[in-house]
């Protein structure tokens, strides 16, 4: 492969990586502004089904995002002869898929934390 065809792979699965990155914040914030707007209102089943939805549909894109990033670390850091950048003259690229999946958890995390506290101020 060129170093073009490669710079081209990388720049798709950039792209890749930023779509679905951004449809991951879109089902965040819609279950956030569902949350404040009808969580004192659900029963226990419709809370349960709203959170199952949430926890599966972010699941799948978190899956999807870290994945679309091991893909791009992977071609930025190829060369012409299909191996990793090892020399001295090349940037460093640093591998953030551990950090991602922290930052993605914790998003979660936080969302059912709000959740919860939504919930809590109606009972009062």
């Amino acid at each position: 492969m060129s170093e073009y065809e490669i710079s081209d792979l990388a720049q798709g699965s950039m792209s890749i990586f930023l779509t679905t990155f951004g449809v991951f914040l879109s089902v965040v914030f819609a279950y956030i502004v569902a949350t404040y707007m009808a969580a004192s209102k659900l029963t226990s089943l419709q809370l349960s089904i709203v959170n199952g939805c949430f926890l599966t549909s972010v699941s799948i894109l978190g899956y999807l995002v870290i994945a679309s990033f091991k893909v791009f670390y992977v071609y930025a850091a190829m060369n012409e002869e299909h191996s990793m950048r090892q020399s001295a003259d090349s940037p460093v690229l640093v591998n953030f898929s551990l950090p991602l999946t922290v930052l993605l958890a914790g998003i979660v995390v936080g969302c059912l934390v709000f959740m919860y506290s939504v919930r809590q101020e109606a009972k009062r």
